[in-house]
């Protein structure tokens, strides 16, 4: 059969079933492949190469291709994963044509020369062959009207293919370069508390800080503790809140291993350590005015007696009132 018997097998099939527009893609697109392939048939094509070309999904590929053999379009056998690509055979009727009458023809000879052997001998037609069920192939000598139909059927058919490779190749690019993920609108939070610890950068080691997408996960991650903390402590939680713990916890870093590798990564590992130290500091501070304030209170008492003694010393000896 020719490329333009194939086409009309299908206009001539859809005169009594109809097609979607899936499996008319799929059934021009398995043509075209034939085609390219030097009308091999019947060939290999992976599932992969005919989602990517006409844009359907797998079980979608699937349901065409078996409403495609129901219809009598052709006919194939199912891949294996990973192993063996799917084989399709498009229906040849020429073929089709010869092995149905030569099955009808051997058989009404058989039984024709059953009953009269002088058959073989006799130069009459024979005629008992029915074709009505066969489907013809085109006629030599159409007339001009089907012909012009066929050249403009033909004409469709390769502006459908074009728009087939249009499609494979827009679908190629695509598959090679995935679109990027939209990219999220940066969290106010995150940029403030960016600004606050570039800041204390620049202040501590008079440089700017080399900011990735690493800091700003530590970032978001040292946010989320500090946050936790003031939830159990009761303090207010809003972003103000939040800010003004993380710029209090920059400032009391007196660590000189931190100090020396200040980074934001650092600083949210150690986080436990540097919170117990800032405790730990506070503690020392108050029981330091603890002590100071019992000092003084001691010296003060002193200075009382001291004084009450000069007083009465004064007293005694001369007689002062």
């Amino acid at each position: 059969m020719t490329y333009i018997d194939y086409i009309n097998l299908f206009w001539k099939t859809s005169q009594n079933v109809k097609f979607s527009s899936n499996e008319a893609y799929l059934y021009f697109f398995l043509l075209s492949e034939c085609n390219i392939r030097g009308w091999e048939n019947p060939f290999e094509c992976p599932n992969r190469r005919i989602i990517l070309s006409i844009g359907i999904s797998e079980p979608t590929l699937i349901d065409c291709r078996n409403r495609l053999q129901s219809k009598g379009l052709l006919m194939f056998e199912s891949g294996k994963r990973n192993e063996k690509s799917p084989v399709y055979y498009l229906n040849d009727l020429s073929k089709q044509f010869s092995k149905t009458f030569s099955k009808r023809f051997s058989k009404d000879l058989s039984k024709n020369l059953s009953k009269d052997p002088s058959i073989l001998y006799k130069t009459k037609e024979y005629k008992t062959i029915d074709l009505d069920n066969i489907p013809p192939t085109p006629p030599k000598g159409v007339d001009k009207a089907k012909e012009k139909e066929l050249l403009e059927k033909e004409k469709a058919l390769c502006a459908l293919e074009e728009e087939l490779k249009k499609r494979e190749a827009e679908l190629g690019a695509q598959s090679d370069n995935p679109p990027s993920k939209p990219k999220k609108s940066p969290n106010p939070l995150n940029s403030e508390a960016r600004k606050l610890f570039e800041e204390r950068y620049q202040a501590l080691f008079s440089s700017n800080y080399y900011w990735s997408a690493k800091d700003a996960g530590n970032m978001s991650s040292l946010l989320k503790k500090l946050k936790f903390q003031r939830e159990k402590k009761s303090l207010p939680t809003d972003d103000q809140g939040v800010l003004n713990a993380l710029k209090y916890l920059l400032d009391s870093i007196t660590d000189g291993w931190i100090l020396e590798n200040f980074s934001v990564t650092n600083i949210n590992s150690k986080f436990n350590e540097i919170v117990s130290q800032i405790m730990a500091r506070k503690q020392e501070h108050g029981n330091t005015k603890h002590t100071d304030g019992a000092k003084a209170r001691e010296q003060q008492t002193d200075r009382e007696i001291m004084e009450y003694a000069r007083s009465a010393f004064r007293k005694d000896v001369f007689g002062d009132s």
